[in-house]
């Protein structure tokens, strides 16, 4: 009985070592792992800062060299501000890119070339760039280093009009007039001239003044309606 007693007990301690052994195997595990991924996030977060550093200085980078060829522009210092923009605008830089083409435009440095100014601001404006949208909207509109396509210019200056801006409002209104590259339609033509002159173009409200006077009044009422709508939907609701 004493034997069985005897053996029972040193059962149960060599049961209670094993499981105190196992759990602390298990816990040594478990710590390296969870050391594992605090060290992997560690690196991570120090990559990602070291990532966001490297954004910053390239950043900087870009705007001295921006701040250079603009300083250079303006006192008619040429050829520094291409060099500074020819480098950034190879690099994909949308200013740099609009600026050549604005210099080819208005032979600045070069000869005067629409088509290389178009070259540049299409490279900008297909990337969003409101600046060369509006250029280039210009130059198809009359045909300069482009061939001209109003269909492409109402495009284009929709865009920009979307984003605020009355001289392009007012041309929106100036082809719905004059049926150029869309159907005439002086409801919508009116429509855009209000807008533009509530964005302070005189010229737009000259307009909408002149054309108010021959359309009847409930179309003069409806363009009115609309063009507020089209303003508090912030462009999405700008038709009938």
């Amino acid at each position: 009985m004493r034997v069985m007693i005897k053996f029972i007990i040193q059962a149960a301690i060599f049961a209670f070592f094993t499981s105190v052994v196992h759990a602390d195997s298990h816990s040594e595990e478990k710590a390296e792992t969870e050391q594992k991924t605090v060290n992997s996030k560690k690196l991570k977060n120090s990559e990602e800062r070291m990532n966001k550093v490297i954004a910053l200085q390239e950043k900087r980078e870009v705007l001295k060299k921006l701040n250079i060829a603009w300083a250079a522009y303006k006192n008619n210092e040429y050829q520094v501000a291409v060099d500074q923009w020819q480098e950034l605008a190879t690099e994909g830089n949308n200013v740099a890119r609009f600026f050549l083409g604005l210099m080819h435009s208005q032979g600045q440095g070069f000869d005067q070339d629409d088509v290389e100014a178009a070259n540049w601001y299409t490279l900008a404006a297909d990337e969003g760039y409101i600046p060369a949208q509006w250029r280039l909207a210009i130059l198809h509109y009359h045909g300069s280093g482009v061939p001209q396509d109003y269909k492409k210019a109402l495009d284009l200056y929709t865009t920009v009009a979307q984003s605020g801006d009355p001289y392009a409002q007012k041309m929106i209104g100036t082809m719905y007039s004059n049926g150029l590259g869309v159907q005439q339609d002086r409801i919508k033509a009116h429509m855009w001239f209000q807008i533009s002159a509530e964005n302070g173009m005189a010229l737009a409200l000259k307009e909408q003044e002149e054309l108010a006077a021959e359309m009847a009044l409930d179309e003069v009422a409806l363009a009115n309606s609309m063009a507020i709508k089209c303003l508090e939907t912030n462009f999405l609701e700008c038709d009938y």
